[in-house]
């Protein structure tokens, strides 16, 4: 472009020099007039194709200097989102002892730390490939979740529990996994004993029982009230006895994988629950505690359940409620019988679950510090199987709580049996102290 415009210059100077030299010099020999005007003319003319080059050269300028910035900032931003990822995968442990993965929403392996690579061997898979569909579900699952959780693999008979951290707004998951083996062969010894031991105690227990009533009875002959307070005590503990029993059988069963079977039928649920408040009202008085029932929700509902574990499930949550009231405290049970399920809630007025704690109530074995303060003796069973209970019926189990005001359980169970998703109204569930 240079060139060119170089040599219309060189033409445009030429024609102006010897037009003018023959314009203002006169004419010469065989030479007239006109032949000036014509090389001012073409002077003209060239001139005219410079300022035409010239404007269609920053025109062409204007489009690749638009263009090259447009460029410029793409390559901005790849170098932003490179730069974003480099630090993000330096956070990333390459030498950590435990395995350490990075996956897409799509189930690509983004990152695998060196620990990894036994189980990508396992998986018969490279960085850059989709994780095995079993695992894609769950980490997809995770991620639309968008909450933290926890899934677990085998590699070469050796177990790994990964924590899963869904980042959400990039589009990827951490993984973070260490070897349970063990722990779990440790968990595996302690159920078979607990299964074992509780077995081996079921037998006494019945037979203390039975001579026990049999004495209560006074088949042996008249009691003074003193034995009869005994016998009573005897039978309380007996009963509780049983009960911590069968709680440690039915944990045994459910961390063996064994199928948590259901004796379904149809029964009255209303019945049900009006004979375990019957049952615990003894205890409440002595407890100094009130236990009232309004409103209720009408006088039958039928349903297809498992009376004995439907039973077991509110005795645990109920029998909490008065062993964590305080003196002269009352318990409110109501329920809401609604087209589509039937809801329960227990509101008491007790010493209440700490806020932080509040996340580990429903684990096996769980207790909270200010429960152990005030009931030494419990075993934490009670809500772990509550809850086992009342999902296997397809319902769901929760609570509200103020350390030091109280605690509200509810019990939704839906009517045709299976889970339903449907929220539950919980107009009810004020904090207790309000």
């Amino acid at each position: 472009m240079r060139t060119v415009l170089l040599i219309l210059g060189s033409l445009t100077l030429l024609f102006v020099v010897a037009g003018a030299s023959q314009l203002f010099a006169g004419p010469a020999p065989n030479s007239c007039l006109p032949n000036s005007i014509f090389l001012l003319a073409g002077s003209f003319v060239v001139l005219l194709l410079i300022i035409f080059f010239c404007q269609y050269h920053l025109s062409i300028d204007d489009e690749s200097l638009s263009e090259l910035m447009e460029t410029n900032e793409i390559l901005e931003r790849k170098l932003e989102q490179s730069e974003k990822e480099k630090q993000s995968f330096a956070t990333l442990p390459l030498e950590d002892p435990s395995p350490v993965l990075r996956i897409d929403k799509q189930g690509k392996i983004l990152f695998a730390n060196n620990a990894s690579l036994s189980l990508l061997w396992n998986w018969k898979k490279y960085i850059g490939e989709e994780v095995p569909k079993h695992i894609k579900e769950k980490i997809i699952h995770i991620l639309e979740k968008g909450k933290n959780d926890e899934i677990e693999t085998k590699v070469r008979g050796r177990i790994l529990s990964f924590k899963v951290t869904p980042i959400v707004d990039e589009g990827y998951l951490n993984l973070y996994g260490r070897d349970v083996t063990k722990e779990k062969e440790v968990d595996e010894m302690k159920s078979e004993f607990v299964s074992l031991a509780s077995h081996q105690l079921r037998t006494p227990l019945t037979g203390i029982q039975w001579y026990a009533q049999l004495l209560a009875k006074k088949k042996t002959g008249d009691l003074n009230k003193t034995q009869e307070g005994f016998i009573d005590e005897i039978l309380g503990n007996v009963k509780r006895m049983v009960k911590l029993v069968e709680d440690l059988l039915n944990v045994s069963k459910m961390e063996r994988g064994e199928k948590f079977v259901l004796n379904r039928q149809e029964t009255d649920i209303l019945s049900i629950v009006r004979e375990v408040i019957s049952n615990h009202r003894r205890e409440a008085e002595k407890n100094n505690v009130t236990i009232t029932t309004s409103p209720w929700c009408g006088e039958s509902c039928l349903f297809r359940v498992d009376k004995e574990k439907i039973v077991q499930a509110f005795d645990n949550i109920i029998d909490n409620a008065i062993i964590y009231s305080q003196d002269g405290g009352k318990i409110e049970i109501l329920c809401h019988n609604k087209n589509d399920s039937i809801d329960f809630f227990i509101k008491d007025y007790g010493i209440g679950i700490p806020q932080k704690q509040q996340v580990l109530v429903f684990d096996r074995f769980y207790r909270a510090d200010n429960a152990k303060q005030k009931h030494p003796s419990g075993t934490g069973l009670g809500l772990y199987l509550a809850k086992a209970i009342i999902e296997k019926h397809g319902g769901k189990i929760g609570f509200i709580s103020d350390e030091g005001k109280g605690t509200t359980f509810y019990v939704f169970l839906p009517k045709d049996g299976k889970n339903n998703k449907a929220k539950i109204k919980t107009g009810f569930l004020k904090k207790p102290g309000s």
